[in-house]
């Protein structure tokens, strides 16, 4: 499927790890679990991070659904898959993961103290701030500033939005 999801403009596929990824989903799905498990721990983390912002949703759904991947593992500065999804503002990601039994919305990266909500509202992602409200993030989360959800807010359509979130 040359030219599809995951291709660059000349129709050759993407390599991630040593794999096409316009290769049949079959393959890919075979060999997948094997080669992740085979890198370490540190360097699974850009691997997951390119499939996360390459909106690679069937790979990911794979690694987790094999357990290849834990669905709430800390990657680098206790960043989770979700936190990684709202900073690349991958709505498909974000959506996958806020149903998936057992996910952790309210994880804290470690940098700034930050739940996967407030990283989507500073990245203005409106939408993406809906799909961790309605799955039950917390509008009330400060992070290590004493910064909250509205305070980071930097659009009215956002800092409205929350401020409804935060009444009901």
């Amino acid at each position: 499927m040359p030219g599809g999801h995951g291709t660059n403009c000349s129709g050759r596929g993407r390599l991630l790890f040593g794999l096409t990824l316009y290769s049949t989903p079959r393959y890919i799905h075979h060999r997948l679990p094997q080669v992740f498990r085979a890198l370490k721990p540190f360097e699974q983390a850009p691997v997951v991070d390119e499939i996360v912002m390459m909106s690679f949703s069937d790979l990911l759904w794979w690694l987790l659904r094999t357990g290849c991947l834990e669905l709430n593992r800390e990657f680098e500065f206790r960043r989770t898959l979700l936190h990684m999804a709202a900073h690349h503002r991958n709505e498909a990601i974000v959506n996958m993961l806020s149903v998936f039994p057992g996910v952790n919305l309210e994880a804290r990266e470690q940098l700034y103290g930050q739940t996967p909500l407030m990283v989507a509202v500073q990245r203005d992602n409106l939408e993406i701030v809906r799909m961790l409200v309605i799955a039950g993030a917390d509008v009330h989360a400060v992070d290590r500033d004493n910064l909250s959800v509205l305070a980071l807010c930097r659009t009215v359509e956002l800092a409205q939005f929350i401020q409804t979130a935060q009444q009901l």
